[in-house]
């Protein structure tokens, strides 16, 4: 009675391995090896819709060929990017400060003398940048 229930479709999901015979265990290896490759197909198939879409993304997102209008996005998003962050640092008290007249970014948590983070030519671009950001959001008469 066992070898014919055994033998009946979907009888190898509803029986323990422990009570299997070797027939039945032949038949539920069969079942695993044909999910697995059921499986390694739809992954294969979503994998190639992936990289269809993020290849036409890419492409829309990066429509200039010089890749100027792009460059101009990416250093205004990191601008934006490091004005958050610095706003999440000095939310209950300045630690990193801001001085546009010398053109530093100062980590008033360190030691006298080595309080310069970044200055000059380094910081030039981001600084002129992060002004314009607090002047567009009237923020500039604060201490930034």
């Amino acid at each position: 009675m066992l070898n014919h229930l055994a033998s009946q479709p979907g009888a190898s999901a509803l029986v323990g391995d422990d009570d299997a015979t070797p027939e039945l265990l032949k038949a539920k290896l069969f079942d695993a090896r044909l999910e697995a490759k059921t499986l390694r197909g739809r992954v294969a198939a979503l994998e190639n819709r992936l990289s269809a879409s993020t290849v036409a993304l890419t492409e829309e997102e990066h429509p200039v060929p010089s890749g100027g209008a792009s460059l101009h996005v990416d250093f205004s998003n990191t601008v934006m990017a490091l004005k958050l962050i610095l706003e999440r640092i000095n939310a209950e008290f300045e630690v990193v400060q801001v001085d546009f007249e010398k053109e530093e970014i100062r980590d008033l948590a360190a030691p006298v003398g080595r309080q310069v983070i970044v200055s000059g030519q380094r910081a030039r671009a981001f600084l002129q940048a992060y002004r314009t950001l607090l002047e567009q959001e009237r923020k500039l008469g604060r201490k930034a």
